[in-house]
């Protein structure tokens, strides 16, 4: 077999760049996280100091459909569709609390913020518990977020109040940065009503 035909010559050039063109077609993924709000001038200038609680936010429980690395949205109501190169960077129930805390932090402004799993000598003085019971949407549509949410205090031991909220943001175009941003935009909502709760318990506390 000192030649070779002229079909297996073809052959050969062709599957190297059979190849190559797979290669070339294979998207590179991107990662996304949630983003904690960006306070106004207005809100930084009436911060009013919130003394003497130490809060533990967690745990956030999220659905088993929604943990995993690939951000979902949906087709309809009843399809869901998984992103293979649209990812969260971290798991999305750290996400959520990490957001959380930060947000809490911003609108309370108060002396010390933990999240589960919480370690030290101090204990909690109130805790906040999270049980997302849905957080997705549709590109270029918009978001949805219904969370179940209660505040317990002395410790975590007492049950003060539990809520169900449910927000909805448009997705400002058809890309998984709008859908994020907006997601984001729901925690915060979710952020200021925790916030305004943790504020009218306090003050029935303390008398104020």
């Amino acid at each position: 077999m000192k030649y070779m035909s002229a079909r297996l010559k073809v052959s050969l050039l062709v599957v190297p760049l059979l190849l190559m063109t797979g290669c070339a077609r294979t998207l590179p993924a991107q990662f996304y996280v949630l983003s904690p709000m960006v306070q106004t001038v207005m809100e930084e200038s009436t911060k009013k100091y919130t003394p003497g609680f130490l809060l533990a936010i967690g745990p956030v429980e999220i659905p088993e459909y929604l943990d995993r690395p690939q951000i979902i949205t949906r087709a309809n109501e009843h399809e869901l569709m998984l992103a293979e190169f649209n990812k969260w960077a971290e798991p999305l129930d750290e996400n959520i609390s990490r957001v959380l805390k930060e947000n809490l932090t911003n609108l309370l402004y108060a002396d010390a913020f933990t999240v589960h799993p919480w370690r030290g000598p101090r204990s909690t003085d109130y805790r906040l518990s999270l049980d997302i019971i849905r957080f997705d949407g549709s590109l270029s549509e918009s978001v949805s977020l219904v969370a179940r949410w209660s505040i317990f205090g002395d410790g975590g031991r007492n049950l003060l109040l539990q809520k169900t909220s449910s927000y909805t943001e448009p997705v400002a175009s058809p890309d998984y940065e709008a859908l994020v941003s907006a997601q984001s935009a729901t925690l915060e909502e979710l952020s200021r009503e925790i916030a305004d709760k943790i504020r009218t318990i306090l003050q029935n506390r303390t008398g104020d």
